[in-house]
């Protein structure tokens, strides 16, 4: 049986991402594509991959069975190009794909100096985690300890949660933070959209009685932090994220856990040297 490695790319990252939108914007490819590569290794198999359930195509246990045996396999193979490259000593044509949250890879890799391709991949804890099982990132960010024998992990930074205020609240109330709060559900709040949780006992620790309204939930600190400098919200943000301004004030939450965060990187590219500088950091 001979079936092509772009339908098997296919099959493996249609089972990772859920859905055929989602294989293609990671493949960088249409839907229509995904859907027509779907077919075809289907079209090349003895039992049905696919059931449709209401709109949602899921896999059968054949289909589960056979992307669980390919998908190691696949991804054995993929990383055989990147090695083979790695192993001629120069970082020249050489792609770096790094995985982890947007503002944390634009914050350190965003203008990263490096003569090959860097390509930063946005995705949140389990997805990384599943793409470093597969040797699909070369880097990796994550506050969480990830299990992983391939990778070397070295702590990145570490950073607590702070209660920032806009001058703009505080003038009310004598501009203390403290007579502010005695106030805080009047004035519009934001938050860190997947961090809802964390966020309502962090609020607590800093002493408030309630959790407030959500009035504003994003996926990017730096926008929280820029809504807070234009007077728009107050919130909580981690200290890595602010600055000095003249807009807001901040405080540290004393009893709030310090949030460490973590660089994977795969050990076979620790003995270069431009991959030595290239994650001087």
């Amino acid at each position: 049986m001979n079936i092509p490695i772009h339908l098997i790319q296919a099959l493996v990252v249609f089972a990772e991402e859920k859905t055929v939108a989602a294989a293609a914007n990671r493949l960088k490819t249409t839907q229509p594509t995904i859907t027509r590569q779907l077919q075809n290794i289907q079209s090349l198999l003895p039992y049905p991959l696919f059931e449709q359930q209401g709109r949602k195509k899921n896999l059968t246990p054949y289909g589960k069975v056979l992307v669980d045996k390919l998908a190691g396999q696949f991804m054995d193979f993929e990383s055989i190009f990147q090695e083979a490259l790695i192993e001629q000593g120069s970082s020249k044509n050489i792609k770096i794909a790094i995985g982890g949250r947007s503002e944390i890879l634009k914050r350190f890799f965003g203008n990263k100096l490096f003569s090959g391709k860097l390509a930063l991949e946005s995705m949140g804890h389990a997805q990384l985690e599943r793409a470093l099982a597969h040797g699909l990132m070369d880097v990796g960010v994550s506050q969480k300890e990830i299990l992983t024998s391939n990778y070397v992990r070295k702590k990145l930074f570490a950073d607590y949660f702070c209660l920032v205020v806009p001058h703009t609240f505080l003038r009310k109330h004598g501009g203390k933070i403290e007579k502010w709060m005695d106030h805080y559900l009047d004035y519009p709040f934001c938050t860190y959209k997947s961090d809802t949780h964390e966020m309502k006992k962090t609020l607590q620790l800093a002493g408030f009685s309630s959790a407030p309204e959500e009035n504003f939930t994003f996926s990017d600190w730096e926008i929280l932090e820029e809504r807070i400098n234009q007077g728009l919200n107050w919130g909580m943000v981690p200290s890595s994220y602010l600055k000095e301004s003249k807009n807001y004030v901040f405080k540290k939450i004393d009893s709030s856990q310090e949030q460490i965060f973590y660089i994977y990187y795969r050990k076979s590219l620790s003995r270069f040297e431009w991959f030595r500088k290239f994650l001087e950091l």
